[in-house]
């Protein structure tokens, strides 16, 4: 089952999010642990603590390829 952090909309890069949150850093830095997983959804624009995906879910570019390439091949 997919969930939001596999979303194209998801963005949880630190860097990114203290560029999209202007002033986050007044209180901690979005490198730190007080982040968490929590992330911004782009699609919805709330900052989020990622779960299931919703239905505006839209897989990141090379996400299915990644995920089949590290399924363990049965000889």
């Amino acid at each position: 089952m997919s969930d939001c952090t596999q979303c194209l909309h998801c963005e949880d890069d630190p860097g990114s999010i203290e560029r999209l949150l202007p002033g986050m850093n007044i209180l901690s830095s979005a490198y730190g642990n007080t982040r968490g997983i929590t992330a911004i959804c782009q699609h919805h624009d709330m900052f989020i603590s990622p779960g299931l995906a919703c239905a505006d879910f839209r897989a990141r570019p090379g996400l299915a390829a990644a995920a089949a390439a590290s399924v363990p091949q049965h000889r």
